[in-house]
C-alpha cells in the first residue's frame, strides 16, 4: 500500500526562535495571502525583556511553500536535538509552524537541528539583509 507523502499546502504562521548567551533572534513569518511578511526580532534581557524589530520584509507566499516542502518540515514535528556531547557553547532553538488549517509542527534544540534547518534559516537571512 502506498500512502501519499504529507506537504504543506498552506501556513498561517511560521517562528524559529534561536536563543544566544545574551540575546534571542527570532524570525516570524505570517502568511497574509499571495505575500507573506517576514520580520526579524531581537530581544535583550535586561531589566525586562525587550523585543525590537530589527528589519522586514516581503515574500512570495508560494515560493515560501515550496521552501518548507523542500526542507520537509512535516517530518521536523517532535523533533529535540539533544546537545551533543562536548558542545559548550552555541544556539538553543525553537521552531512553530501553524499550518493545512491548524495542525502544528514543534521541533527544539541544542546545537542539533533537524535536516534542512539551516537551509530555511539561511533563506530567510537572505530575503531580510540581501533582497
Amino acid at each position: 500500500m502506498f500512502f501519499k507523502k504529507e506537504k504543506v499546502e498552506a501556513f498561517s504562521k511560521i517562528t524559529i526562535t534561536m536563543s544566544g548567551m545574551r540575546a534571542i533572534d527570532e524570525y516570524e513569518v505570517i502568511n497574509n495571502g499571495d505575500t507573506s511578511e517576514v520580520s526579524q526580532y531581537q530581544i535583550y534581557y535586561t531589566k525586562r525583556e525587550d523585543r525590537s524589530l530589527m528589519k522586514r520584509a516581503s515574500l512570495n507566499t508560494k515560493e515560501f511553500i515550496e521552501l518548507l516542502n523542500k526542507c520537509n518540515i512535516i517530518k521536523w514535528d517532535g523533533f529535540i536535538g539533544n546537545n551533543p556531547p562536548g558542545v559548550r557553547d552555541g544556539y538553543m532553538f525553537t521552531f512553530l509552524a501553524e499550518v493545512n488549517d491548524g495542525r502544528i509542527i514543534k521541533a527544539e534544540g541544542s546545537n542539533n537541528y533537524p535536516s534542512h534547518f539551516n537551509e530555511l534559516r539561511q533563506r530567510l537571512i537572505k530575503i531580510l539583509y540581501e533582497e
